[in-house]
């Protein structure tokens, strides 16, 4: 096989993507008033604002897997995803996937750069329109739901990743502490004749 021949064939891949617009095969809305009077320090469910998760309550807003997209302020355009029961208050833009997998709608949002759809410069605003009518090349649910799957794959094997380097960070301080510090015998440092 030509390298030419490889090259068409990626072409022909992307060719038999659905170009679409994003109100197609997402739906859209406002999240709701601030959790903030029921929340909980100890509340079952996280509440998000345009940044990620601001406080916890006991009452979810959302019972399915969404991806929440900061709309008010400095991180409106921001991408969140969540599987758990949550709330999103008036600052955030829920979206839920009518013909496209949760999973890849997520890491299409999080590329498309957002913000530069945002208006306004004291308080930039992100409204539902301009997102509804972006433009985008979608491959088939099935190529959807593989794309996703690896993607997700990859951020959960990052996510580890991070604990174990914060744990062996956290092994190291201890260790030199221990020695350097506190001066505790390690024999197995000492040097030998």
């Amino acid at each position: 096989m030509s390298s030419d021949q490889g090259t068409d064939e990626n072409f022909s891949i992307k060719n038999s993507w659905k170009q679409t617009e994003l109100g197609e095969v997402l739906s859209f809305r406002n999240g709701k008033s601030s959790a903030k009077n029921k929340s909980e320090p100890d509340g079952k469910y996280p509440v998000y604002g345009a940044n990620g998760p601001i406080a916890r309550t006991n009452d979810a807003l959302e019972e399915d897997p969404v991806i929440i997209v900061g709309r008010v302020g400095a991180y409106c355009g921001n991408v969140q995803r969540t599987e758990e029961k949550c709330w999103a208050t008036d600052n955030t833009m829920v979206v839920r996937a009518k013909e496209a997998e949760l999973n890849f709608v997520y890491y299409l949002l999080s590329e498309l750069n957002l913000q530069r759809y945002r208006t306004g410069t004291s308080q930039p605003l992100l409204t539902q329109t301009a997102i509804k009518d972006s433009e985008v090349e979608l491959p088939t649910k099935s190529e959807q739901e593989k794309i996703g799957a690896l993607l997700n794959n990859i951020d959960e094997t990052i996510a580890v990743n991070i604990q174990i380097n914060s744990i062996l960070q956290n092994l190291v301080q201890s260790l030199f502490k221990s020695m350097f510090v506190d001066y505790e015998p390690y024999e197995q440092f000492k040097d030998v004749d």
